[in-house]
């Protein structure tokens, strides 16, 4: 673009929109979108609100959402209300099937996201389905990028979780800047993709039919991601729920 400035012709650049997001969310607590609600999503939400950042959330449970509405955050009845609300957002979800629904269903985020907007997925996910939902958002001009934690309901209530962020470098610290509000590690990982596995390096090199594994007779209780873990066991009943939402 060209403009006449004292008799001179002066050049100015188009900041691509991911620049956009950056000075954005650097000059002002904006509101900050959240979908998912559950044992680790509730407590990273009230995290942002004590940090002062207005929060639009949504959860399949009624519930989940009161404790949230109770300390300032505004409810809304699904993904697609949110991304009219935010131009930043974190989802929080059990499972693959579930994050493509939040993102792509009939009211998903990307139906009506906004140009520039800030997509951070925390769920612990395939790395395939990270690249997947980072190419249909950049197609609706978004950024998308994956941030999977490590450490348990504890550490999401004290704000002592690890982030593994994978995306576009010069996003790294725009999304650190909400992140940090929520864990006590931020680590840059990489491209989209590369934060998952970080989580679950196995999975990169595991065909998608492999992954469901058989689980051992006596396996040990690990804490990954948004819930407590026995032998690659998730919490069903919330992975059902956001299903038959979505449907």
């Amino acid at each position: 673009m060209a403009f006449f400035a004292g008799g001179r012709v002066a050049l100015v650049r188009r900041l691509p929109c991911r620049h956009l997001v950056r000075s954005r969310t650097m000059a002002s607590k904006t509101p900050v979108g959240f979908v998912g609600l559950g044992n680790m999503g509730k407590p990273m939400a009230q995290n942002l609100l004590k940090n002062g950042y207005p929060v639009v959330a949504m959860d399949i449970f009624p519930d989940s959402c009161k404790e949230l509405q109770d300390s300032g955050a505004q409810i809304m009845d699904s993904p697609l209300e949110v991304a009219e609300r935010a131009d930043r957002i974190i989802t929080m979800l059990p499972s693959s099937p579930n994050v493509i629904d939040v993102f792509t269903g009939p009211t998903g985020i990307l139906k009506k996201v906004k140009k520039g907007s800030l997509l951070i997925d925390s769920s612990t996910i395939d790395p395939m389905v990270s690249k997947e939902m980072a190419k249909a958002a950049e197609r609706e001009g978004a950024v998308f990028m994956d941030a999977p934690v490590s450490g348990g309901v504890g550490a999401a209530r004290s704000a002592k979780l690890t982030f593994m962020v994978g995306g576009l470098k010069d996003e790294f610290h725009a999304a650190k800047e909400l992140l940090a509000c929520m864990g006590a590690t931020v680590l840059y990982c990489g491209e989209v993709g590369t934060g998952q596995g970080r989580t679950f390096p196995s999975r990169q090199e595991t065909p998608p039919s492999r992954l469901r594994a058989k689980k051992p007779r006596h396996a040990p209780r690990l804490t990954i991601g948004r819930c407590d873990v026995r032998g690659g066991e998730r919490d069903q009943r919330r992975e059902e729920s956001w299903r038959r939402y979505a449907v």
